[in-house]
């Protein structure tokens, strides 16, 4: 029975498919590689998904719902074709996997880097105490009192403004008014937490506070505190462990609403993107909740399950902020249709119903044990997070595009001023960058108003005014996850073939440049350039659609044979 439900899914069970999964699985007794070796390992993946793409997309053995194609493949040869080629995406994504934790089970079984975990876990856990500045001071004290395990750490950003960085010294000098803030249970409490995580790792500490910080808002805050209260820090390998468990729900999702080879599909992507390089899912503490919960909106969207839709997509936002702008296309919808149907049609009001009652369990809790200072800080920290000068090599955007000028190593970066020159030509483009983001945004609208598609089929959009307005670290990217599924979901129109093609294309450049030996800001800067790139090959339909008043409403029933060219785009 369950190779018969899997196979109308389309991943039939086959005796190729055992063998060669069993053979594939035989990769996970692989000898540990390096991060180096993972990053080759993701740059040869991702070429042959660009490969099995190709193979899909020319011989057309999987059909739009990306099962296997009974109907064009009723000979013994493509029938034997399409189920090896399903089975080298089950292969593709095993190797995957096995490749995205070093060939090695340490990752899975314990938590191999701590830097993460710690900003994480002690700020949520002290955050009355600690604010959105007090982290690395607190830190820096209590562990000058106890075992000195930061005592090579001679210097410290300034949460304040991340302007300067800061003496040892002058932690050391602020101890007493570090410690009023804690009462003296909460003092030693917040000391043994310290001392068995750096116990635990004690290297890379000068690195770890010489960034930005803790920025989640209160929400977050809210969630990750009372983890991180419920689960003692020996047993932090458990609260990590959340989100190893929420990017599976989510690629089983995919695979009961689209297809299983729709699920090996996008765990391939995911798992060979240089998003995905840091941190990895269960290394950190609930660093992937808002992308499971947007992903997971986008399944009930499609499912008609809005109210759980509602809920999910209003988590992601109150967790993370900007995944909002991807509720932009759901509220202009459903403002369309009010005033087309004069009143607030069901689905839209169960929508709002699972976003209230999820609002009012975050934004409420979190007022309740914070106060309205607590939103005030996150307020003036996200403002400076998102600032110009915060940007470093790390970030990923249209700012970040147009301010590369080809810099492959380091040392090319010094020569053109470092990144403190990036950031004040940043300060110089920003107000152009706003003014192109609500244009940008302006036009999202008038599409979307005009189109005549489901909700479910125009949340991604909101990529759009994320790529102009912000440039957010690259791991935010693994937002693609959104993309890859919407052009699975279509797998029968040329635009989503190509888009997918072009997603996994991007980390063949990114990759390939890391692989060569660039600096980490031509890195990154690979990406943007492709991301670019892809929009722009999306816009291009998009205003194809705008201009098709047919496309927007659809192809007739029974009409495909007729309309197949205008389909295709």
């Amino acid at each position: 029975m369950l190779a018969r439900r899997l196979g109308a899914r389309g991943l039939e069970l086959s005796p190729y498919g055992i063998i060669l999964a069993l053979v594939v699985a035989g990769v996970l007794r692989h000898p540990a590689a390096s991060q180096s070796d993972s990053h080759f390992g993701r740059m040869v993946l991702a070429l042959g998904a660009l490969l099995l793409l190709h193979i899909t997309w020319r011989l057309r053995l999987l059909d739009p719902g990306l099962g296997l194609n009974l109907r064009t493949s009723s000979s013994g040869i493509r029938k034997v074709a399409a189920r090896c080629l399903l089975t080298a995406w089950v292969a593709a994504a095993v190797f995957a996997v096995a490749n995205y934790y070093q060939f090695s089970g340490r990752a899975t079984g314990t938590v191999t880097d701590y830097g993460d975990a710690t900003y994480y876990y002690l700020n949520s856990k002290y955050f009355e105490e600690l604010g959105y500045t007090q982290l690395y001071r607190a830190m820096l004290v209590a562990d000058s009192e106890g075992p000195g395990d930061l005592a090579d750490v001679s210097r410290f950003r300034d949460l304040v403004d991340y302007e300067h960085m800061l003496p040892r010294q002058r932690a050391l000098r602020d101890a007493d008014a570090v410690k009023e803030a804690f009462s003296s249970a909460r003092w030693e409490a917040f000391k043994a937490d310290l001392a068995a995580i750096t116990r635990r790792q004690n290297h890379g500490w000068s690195y770890f506070f010489s960034d930005h910080g803790y920025n989640p808002p209160p929400p977050w805050t809210l969630v990750g505190g009372t983890l991180a209260q419920w689960i003692p820090v020996a047993h932090m390998k458990l609260l990590t462990s959340i989100d190893t468990i929420l990017v599976a729900a989510v690629m089983l999702g995919i695979a009961r609403v689209v297809s299983p080879a729709a699920m090996c599909m996008a765990l391939t992507f995911f798992c060979c993107t240089f998003s995905g390089r840091w941190p990895m899912v269960g290394q950190a503490v609930l660093r992937f909740d808002w992308l499971c919960a947007l992903v997971g909106a986008a399944l009930m969207l499609r499912r008609r399950r809005h109210a759980w839709a509602g809920a999910l997509l209003t988590y992601a936002t109150c967790v993370r902020i900007f995944p909002g702008i991807f509720a932009l296309p759901y509220v202009v919808v459903a403002i369309r249709d009010i005033l087309r149907a004069g009143r607030l049609p069901p689905i839209h009001r169960r929508f709002a119903v699972g976003a209230g009652v999820m609002a009012l369990l975050l934004v409420g809790g979190s007022l309740y044990r914070y106060g309205p200072d607590a939103y005030v800080q996150s307020a003036m920290n996200l403002k400076l997070h998102a600032s110009p000068d915060s940007f470093s090599s790390h970030r990923v955007g249209l700012g970040d595009a147009l301010l590369y000028r080809g810099e492959w190593s380091d040392r090319d970066l010094r020569a053109n001023g470092g990144m403190r020159a990036k950031r004040d030509r940043l300060w110089e483009l920003n107000s152009g960058l706003k003014a192109l983001g609500v244009a940008v945004i302006a036009l999202l609208v008038v599409f979307v108003a005009r189109s005549r598609q489901p909700p479910d089929k125009l949340l991604w959009l909101g990529v759009y005014p994320l790529f102009v307005l912000t440039n957010p670290q690259i791991n935010y990217y693994n937002l693609r996850l959104l993309l890859v599924l919407l052009h699975l979901e279509h797998w029968d129109q040329y635009r989503h073939r190509a888009g997918l093609f072009l997603l996994f294309l991007i980390e063949v450049v990114t990759q390939g440049a890391q692989v060569a030996g660039a600096a980490r800001y031509a890195v990154t800067a690979s990406t943007s350039f492709g991301i670019a790139v892809y929009l722009t090959f999306q816009a291009g339909f998009l205003m194809l659609d705008l201009a098709r008043p047919r496309m927007r409403e659809g192809v007739p029933k029974g009409g495909q044979a007729r309309c197949a060219d205008v389909k295709s785009t």
